[in-house]
C-alpha cells in the first residue's frame, strides 16, 4: 500500500512537470526528472527479482508450498497484465485525442485575436493620453486656474474644451503640488524627480490598477510649472494582458513540441504502468506467503507432533476460512496433551499409590512390638520403681514418640492414597484465599502478606474443602521457607486455553527459592528439604489440582524466592 501512495504521489508530480516543462519550453526533464524516473521501476524492479530468487531457491530445496505459490504468482501477474492492456489503449488514445483538441489552430487564432485587440486597445489608450497632453488648450485652461489655483475653474476649463483626463496635476518649479483634479488612484503620489522633459513618463501599475501618464512644461507668470496628466487603464488590464501573452507563447511551444509531448506522455504511462505490474507481482508474492503460511505451519506443526511435541500450536492472528483449521487443529493437539498428560499423571498416582501402600504395610509391622515392649517395660518400672528408673523412662518415651511419629506417617500416606474423588460446588476463591493468608499473618508477626492483586468475584466449580488444602500446603511450604519472616504475595487472573478458562492464581514467597537438585523431585510424595517434613504436601497439591482438570508448576531462583502457578478451570471441561 505505502508503494502505491507512493506512485500515486509520484506519478501526479510527474506529469505536473512534464506539462510545464513543455509549455514552458524547458528541457529540465531530461535532464533533472530522468534519475527520479527510473529510481521507483528500478527499485521495484530489484524488488521482484529478490522475490523471483528466493522462489527458485525455495523451489530447488523442495520446500512446502512452493509450487502454489508459484501458481498464485503467476495468476497475479496474468490479472495485472490482461488488465492494464485496454487500459493503456484507452490512454494512449485519449492522450491522442486531447493533444489534437489542445492545439487545434482556432484555438491559437482565437489566443492571438485577443491579445491584438488588448495591445490596439492599449495603444489608442496611450495616443488618447498624448493628444489631450498636446492640445493647445491645456497651457491656457492651466495658466487661467493658477493665479486663484482653483480646481473648480480647471475642471470647467476642460469640459468645455471635451478634454477627459482621469487626473492632472501642477508642480511648482520645487516640485510642490499646487494644483491637481481628477481620481484619487489617477494622481501622482511623489513628485520628486520629474523629468524637464516633455513626455511619456514611466507605466505606473499597483495593485489591478495601471496608469499612463504625460509631463507637460509651461511658463506662467516668469514661472515654469510641470503638469501631469494620467488615463487609467481598465482594472486588471495589464494581469490579462501578461496571460493573453502566455497563453499565446504556450500555445506555440506545444505546436512546436506537439510530438514531443505525446512521446513524453506515452513513455510517462509506461513508467506508471510499469511499476504498477511490479506492485502487483510483489502483492502476489506477499498475499500467496499468506496463504500458504497456514498449509506450511500446518505440515511443520504435524511433523512435530509425529516427534512427540504435543504442545504445538499454530497462531492464528487473522479470522478466516484457513483459522477455523487451525483452530481445530489447535484443539486436536490440546486433547492429544491433556490425554497424554493424564496418563502419564495416572502412572505416577498409580505408582505412588502403591509405594504409600508398601510403605504402610512396613510401618505397621513393628508398631505393635514397639507397644508391647513400651508397655512391658512401662509395667517392670511400675513393679519395680528402684530398677533402672533413669533408663528404662527416657527409653519408653522415645519409643512412644516415634510411635507417634510413625503413626502420623502412616495416616498421611494413607491419606493421600485414599484422597477422594472432589465433590464440586460453586468457590469464590477470594476470600477462600484472603482468610488462609489472615490466618498464618496473625500467627507469625514478621509475616507479611499481599492479596491486592486477586481479582474479585472470581468463582470456580470445585471441591472446597480440598482447594483450602491445596492452598493451605502452598502458603505452609512458603512461610516454612522463609521461617516465618518474609513476604508472600498472592495475584490471580482469567486466562484462555483453548475452549476452556481457567483462573490463574500466582503465589510467590520471597524465600531462599528450591534447590537445583530437587526441582525435578517437589511433586513426588516424600521428597523434602525440611528435616520434620513428609514430602508429601506438593504432591497432594499436584493430585487434587489434577483431580479438578487443572495444572500446577512453579518457577524458582535462589536468593529470590518462589513462585507456583495454578490454573483452575471457571467450568467443568468438556
Amino acid at each position: 500500500m505505502g508503494l502505491l501512495v507512493l506512485l500515486v504521489v509520484f506519478t501526479v508530480f510527474l506529469s505536473r512537470q512534464i506539462l510545464e516543462d513543455v509549455a514552458d519550453a524547458r528541457r529540465q526533464f531530461d535532464t533533472v526528472l530522468i534519475p527520479l524516473v527510473l529510481v521507483l521501476p528500478l527499485t521495484l524492479l530489484g524488488a521482484v527479482g529478490y522475490q523471483v530468487w528466493i522462489l527458485l531457491r525455495d523451489r530447488r530445496q523442495g520446500k512446502a508450498g512452493t509450487q502454489l505459490k508459484v501458481r498464485i504468482s503467476l495468476f497475479f501477474a496474468l490479472t495485472a497484465l490482461l488488465a492494464s492492456i485496454p487500459q493503456t489503449i484507452l490512454s494512449l488514445s485519449f492522450i491522442d485525442t486531447a493533444m489534437k483538441t489542445w492545439v487545434n489552430q482556432r484555438w491559437g487564432d482565437a489566443l492571438q485575436n485577443g491579445l491584438d485587440t488588448a495591445l490596439e486597445y492599449h495603444h489608442d489608450r496611450i495616443e488618447e493620453l498624448k493628444n489631450i497632453t498636446q492640445s493647445p488648450l491645456i497651457p491656457d485652461i492651466v495658466r487661467r486656474a493658477l493665479p486663484s489655483r482653483d480646481a473648480a475653474l480647471l475642471a470647467g476649463g476642460l469640459e468645455a474644451s471635451n478634454l477627459k483626463p482621469d487626473g492632472l496635476q501642477v508642480f511648482d518649479p520645487a516640485g510642490q503640488q499646487v494644483l491637481s483634479l481628477g481620481e484619487k488612484g489617477a494622481l501622482l503620489t511623489r513628485s520628486a524627480n520629474l523629468p524637464r522633459l516633455d513626455g511619456p513618463l514611466p507605466k505606473e501599475t499597483t495593485g489591478t490598477t495601471t496608469l499612463l501618464r504625460q509631463i507637460l512644461h509651461l511658463d506662467s507668470g516668469g514661472v515654469e510649472y510641470a503638469v501631469v496628466l494620467s488615463l487609467i487603464l481598465p482594472k486588471g488590464f495589464e494581469e490579462a494582458t501578461q496571460s493573453l501573452t502566455e497563453a499565446v507563447e504556450t500555445f506555440r511551444d506545444l505546436q512546436t513540441s506537439n510530438q514531443t509531448f505525446r512521446g513524453l506522455l506515452a513513455l510517462f504511462y509506461l513508467l506508471f504502468a510499469f511499476p504498477t505490474l511490479l506492485i502487483a507481482l510483489l502483492i502476489s508474492f506477499t498475499q500467496a506467503d499468506d496463504l500458504i503460511r497456514p498449509l506450511v505451519n500446518l505440515e511443520s506443526a504435524t511433523k512435530r507432533i509425529a516427534s512427540g511435541d504435543y504442545t504445538t500450536k499454530i497462531l492464528t492472528p487473522e479470522r478466516d476460512e484457513l483459522s477455523f483449521l487451525a483452530e481445530s487443529f489447535n484443539a486436536m493437539t490440546s486433547e492429544l496433551a491433556v490425554s497424554r498428560t493424564k496418563l502419564l499423571q495416572t502412572e505416577k498416582v498409580t505408582a505412588w499409590q502403591e509405594i504409600a501402600r508398601q510403605l504402610a504395610h512396613e510401618l505397621r509391622n513393628p508398631l505393635t512390638p514397639i507397644r508391647l515392649s513400651a508397655e512391658r517395660i512401662l509395667r517392670i518400672s511400675q513393679s519395680d520403681p528402684a530398677r533402672l528408673p533413669q533408663i528404662i523412662e527416657p527409653a519408653v518415651q522415645a519409643i512412644v514418640t516415634e510411635v507417634v511419629r510413625l503413626d502420623t506417617l502412616l495416616k498421611e500416606f494413607a491419606g493421600f492414597a485414599r484422597l477422594p474423588a472432589p465433590q464440586k460446588s460453586v468457590v469464590d476463591l477470594k476470600p477462600l484465599v484472603e482468610n488462609l493468608l489472615g490466618t498464618y499473618a496473625a500467627s507469625h508477626g514478621n509475616l507479611k502478606v499481599d492479596h491486592a492483586g486477586l481479582m474479585e468475584g472470581i468463582t470456580i466449580l470445585a471441591d472446597p474443602r480440598q482447594i483450602e488444602q491445596v492452598f493451605t500446603n502452598l502458603i505452609k511450604n512458603a512461610v516454612d521457607a522463609m521461617h516465618g519472616e518474609g513476604e508472600i504475595t498472592v495475584v490471580s487472573n482469567l486466562v484462555k486455553k483453548g475452549n476452556v478458562s481457567y483462573c490463574r492464581v500466582q503465589l510467590h514467597d520471597n524465600g531462599p527459592g528450591i534447590p537445583e537438585d530437587l526441582r525435578a523431585r517437589v511433586f513426588h510424595p516424600y521428597v523434602t528439604s525440611k528435616a520434620d517434613g513428609t514430602g508429601l504436601g506438593l504432591a497432594i497439591v499436584e493430585r487434587i489440582v489434577f483431580d479438578h482438570q487443572g495444572r500446577v508448576w512453579f518457577e524458582s531462583q535462589l536468593g529470590f524466592g518462589t513462585t507456583f502457578f495454578l490454573d483452575l478451570p471457571l467450568e467443568e471441561p468438556a
